[in-house]
């Protein structure tokens, strides 16, 4: 009994106490984020300086650099008027001056919240310094790092300024550190402006654009930024924001540097280099005015929380005082009640117990009335403990029935415990409801609802263990005569121009489309038989316990339910897709685990599609011992290309490129070959496609770029293969699409010329359509190579738009030799199209592939200026080349009954 009386007396001085302790770490806590505020605000005062500093050292740095490069020098006009030699005198005067007081802002920041920001900004300092010094990167690259170090300290400052803000201080606190916010953002505008626009003024005016989109929009932002002084909460702070940006120095720097737009037009006369530079005074008085804004700022906003800190401070005192008070009144109330209870709790424990044993009291509690009526609650309650044990065993025997249709225990426990056990019956039932939703969605495609990946090789393992299975019960030790398994059949199924559903009507018309063939797809097979979507437009369909021409038979109907229209909608016409089908059929026992035979399966029927599509798409193909061997074939052929490639075993053949005006060598595109140890030569493009599935594109193309400049600069030398003429032939070189989007092609074709000692303009560089189309990236390499001279062909396959042709970086558009071949009149006309929209933008049009002279006459009628192909010259080696007769021999050939001009407004 005493424990029990210990126990209710120690629980009330245990609550006060952590009442007490909780309001302390309350009060605790607010001072703790005052001071984290204080912390902040100085972090971010010291890395505005050191981002004000950072920005300083760009412009003299860039100056320098510039007036050290004499192409740049010229370009930026600092040869004229003695520019370059005083910046040469007093460049290093003034950059060891912006480099000092930058190292001065790094050593003012202490080893607080801005530290790790300082740490990262001296590393990236050391090295662009260094680089700088060594005059190695150009003046954008300067630009670039210096303006990374900035972003990141602008960052911190900015992080340092939200986390100030967000530390839970008070009102009148937190719109002092929103204000510091403010100006923070408007002072780190500001002084990027003059840096960004120097760096674009001495580039040259076809590089400016990334430049000056960058400077625009820093400049709009200042603009938009130098309206918000509304937002500050203190008329003292808006005067001097107001009086920062509007000082007539200020908004003459201003209109200074909104005349940048002479940049873009690279116009004489107007905004220069050595103009800008004279605007430095200018820009480093402004960027001084508005520091001290943020000085008044960040003073406001440490005088605030040091206000708050105080506050919060004395309360943290006075709430100590009271919980200490509180503790000790509790304790002596706690102690006087004890003893007066004592004896009546020794009568109502042993009430309680007789009710825990859920029999009735021995006697009736005696002592006080409150005592006495817990002793009658006690009975009451023991009978309704006893109700509620035999509904809890109902439930843990599972029987969840029983468990409600009991009557509920009276009063409220009876009610709640009755509402507990219906709620625990219901809470199973939703867990049993989500579970077999959860295994639904983790085995079924969502859109259409068929199976997904990880069912088939599921089902298609189950299924070829039983297939196995079978093979050993029957066979001889098993002493059953064996008896052939049935086989299990894969239909890989492909679509065939969904993505031209999807591009044209958008992808809920595609999910359309995908939920109509999905259920086509299941009208056709067995019950029983599985059918999935993987992903994308492919679909799969396993089938237990059919032949071959079964299997084939199903194929076919499958094509042809997925050929039918789908509706998409009144509004909207309906919609046609192809498919493909490859099959592949189980062998009979498997000689290694399930998973991995299943997975095989799959991916043979995955290759057996691919030869349907490329046999022409909408037919089935099945994955027999034939493919197989070619598969097999294929993956030795990759291997032994990535070691011929390695081990340089390639060669170049050389392929003539003729005018067709008067037979005029123009060029020679240079081919790989490889000669196969006993297996003969390897063709140009199964060899590219070999190099492309091992990986190995740019070591291709580097080998092709130095190779081909190497024989060209050796012709070049000794007058051969026609560079011994007036107009010198040019050497083509194509590159794979993953080379052309790599960015390291720029120092390849570099590397390349430099090596062979050849000028640019002496090499084409020949880019599929489809990778400049598709990535940026390429078509942004290949404009820095037709910058540098490098003539660019693109090969044109009819997909780009003619809108988009004028951005296309290329001198000439090589016609595929698909197209040029054909004897489809759509073809004829698409190369027609062609044509008039290259020489629209200027772009030369070559044709390939010229075999006969109906396709000479057909290249020539629309207008292709050189032709290259069997007809002109089969590839060759480089001593055939150089005793090739000159000028080519081209036959006179009329041009067929086609039209032979398209009027440019025709649509291509």
């Amino acid at each position: 009994m005493w424990q029990h009386l210990a126990v209710l007396a120690v629980l009330p001085l245990l609550a006060t106490a952590l009442l007490g302790a909780e309001a302390v770490r309350v009060r605790a806590e607010e001072v703790a984020h005052v001071r984290t505020a204080q912390q902040q605000l100085e972090a971010s005062r010291q890395l505005d300086a050191l981002r004000r500093a950072v920005d300083q050292e760009v412009l003299p740095t860039l100056a320098l650099a510039v007036a050290r490069d004499p192409v740049a020098s010229a370009r930026a006009g600092f040869d004229v008027g003695g520019t370059a030699e005083r910046l040469l005198a007093d460049g290093p005067a003034a950059q060891a001056a912006a480099r000092a007081a930058t190292d001065a802002a790094l050593d003012a920041v202490d080893q607080g919240r801005a530290a790790p920001a300082a740490q990262l900004a001296r590393s990236q300092l050391r090295l662009v310094r260094e680089a700088a010094d060594q005059g190695t990167p150009s003046p954008d690259t300067l630009s670039w790092c210096y303006l990374q170090a900035s972003d990141a300290l602008l960052v911190a400052e900015r992080g340092a300024a939200v986390r100030a803000g967000s530390a839970g201080l008070r009102a009148h606190s937190a719109v002092a550190v929103n204000d510091v916010g403010l100006v923070v953002e408007l002072t780190g505008l500001a002084s990027r402006q003059l840096p960004l626009l120097f760096t674009a003024a001495v580039l040259p005016v076809n590089l400016r654009g990334p430049v000056m989109r960058k400077w625009r929009g820093v400049s709009g932002s200042y603009d938009l930024q130098t309206g918000a002084a509304s937002g500050l909460s203190t008329a003292q702070l808006r005067a001097s924001w107001t009086a920062a940006v509007s000082d007539l120095r200020h908004e003459r720097l201003g209109h200074q540097l909104g005349a940048s737009d002479a940049l873009t037009r690279g116009a004489p006369g107007e905004l220069t280099p050595t103009s800008l530079l004279l605007l430095r005074q200018s820009s480093a008085e402004r960027d001084l005015a508005l520091s001290r804004v943020l000085d008044q700022a960040l003073a406001g906003a440490t005088a605030a929380s040091s206000a708050e800190l105080a506050t919060s401070e004395r309360a943290l005192a006075l709430t100590v005082a009271l919980c200490l008070t509180a503790l000790a009144t509790s304790a002596v109330t706690t102690v006087v009640l004890a003893r007066r209870l004592s004896g009546s709790l020794r009568h109502l424990a042993a009430a309680a117990r007789s009710a825990l044993e859920g029999s009735p009291l021995a006697r009736r509690v005696s002592g006080p009335r409150e005592v006495r009526d817990a002793g009658d609650a006690l009975e009451s309650t023991a009978a309704g403990l006893r109700r509620v044990g035999e509904q809890v065993e109902a439930v843990a025997r599972g029987d969840l029935a029983a468990a409600l249709a009991l009557p509920a225990a009276p009063g409220r426990l009876g009610r709640a415990v009755q509402t507990s056990v219906e709620a625990v019956v219901h809470a199973v039932e939703a867990r049993d409801a989500l579970r077999a939703e959860l295994v639904h969605r983790a085995s079924h495609d969502p859109l259409t609802g068929l199976a997904n990946r990880a069912t088939v090789l599921a089902e298609l393992a189950a299924a070829l263990e039983v297939v196995t299975a079978l093979a050993q019960t029957s066979g001889p030790s098993a002493g059953v005569a064996p008896a052939a398994p049935e086989p299990v059949a894969v239909l890989f199924v492909d679509l065939d121009g969904f993505k031209r559903v999807n591009d044209r009507c958008g992808h809920a018309a595609g999910d359309v489309v995908l939920r109509t063939v999905a259920a086509r797809l299941v009208a056709q097979v067995r019950t029983g038989d599985l059918v999935a979507r993987l992903g994308g437009d492919e679909f799969v369909v396993l089938v237990r316990g059919a032949e071959l021409p079964d299997v084939v038979e199903l194929g076919r109907r499958l094509v042809e339910a997925v050929r039918e229209p789908v509706p998409l909608g009144a509004d909207e016409p309906a919609q046609s897709v192809g498919a493909s089908v490859g099959v592949a059929l189980s062998a009979g026992a498997q000689d290694d685990d399930a998973s991995r035979a299943g997975a095989r399966l799959l991916a043979e029927a995955d290759t057996a599609v691919y030869r349907a599509k490329r046999a022409g798409r909408g037919r089935v193909v099945v994955f027999d011992g034939e493919l197989r061997r070619e598969e097999a074939e294929r993956a030795r052929l990759v291997t032994e290309v990535r070691a011929a490639l390695a081990a340089g075993d390639l060669a170049l053949r050389w392929e003539p490129v003729a005018s067709t005006a008067d037979g005029a060598l123009l060029a020679w595109h240079a081919l790989p070959h490889w000669a196969r140890p006993g297996g003969g030569s390897v063709p140009a493009s199964r060899l590219v496609a070999a190099v492309q599935e091992a990986g190995a594109d740019r070591e291709l193309g580097r080998w092709l770029l130095g190779a081909a400049l190497a024989q060209a600069a050796a012709w070049r030398s000794c007058g051969a293969a026609g560079f011994g003429a007036e107009r010198a032939p040019v050497v083509a070189v194509a590159v794979t699409d993953r080379h052309a989007c790599d960015q390291r092609l720029l120092d390849d074709v570099t590397d390349a010329l430099v090596a062979a000692d050849v000028p640019p303009e002496s090499l084409t560089v020949i880019a599929g359509e489809s990778a400049v189309g598709a990535d940026p990236a390429a078509s942004w390499h290949l404009g820095a190579l037709r910058a540098m001279g490098v003539r660019i062909a693109v090969i044109g396959v009819g997909s780009t738009p003619v809108c988009d042709l004028p951005a296309l970086p290329a001198h000439a558009v090589s016609l595929s030799e698909e197209l040029t071949t054909s004897d489809d009149p759509v073809h004829h006309r698409v190369v027609e199209l062609l044509a008039v929209a290259a020489r629209s933008v200027g772009a030369d049009v070559v044709a390939t592939g010229v075999a006969t002279t109906g396709q000479l006459g057909r290249a020539r009628a629309a207008g292709a200026h050189a032709v290259r192909g069997p007809l002109v010259g089969r590839p060759m080696t480089a001593e055939q080349a150089a005793a090739l007769p000159l000028p080519l021999p081209l036959p006179v050939a009329a041009a067929p009954a086609t039209r032979s001009a398209v009027p440019v407004s025709s649509p291509v």
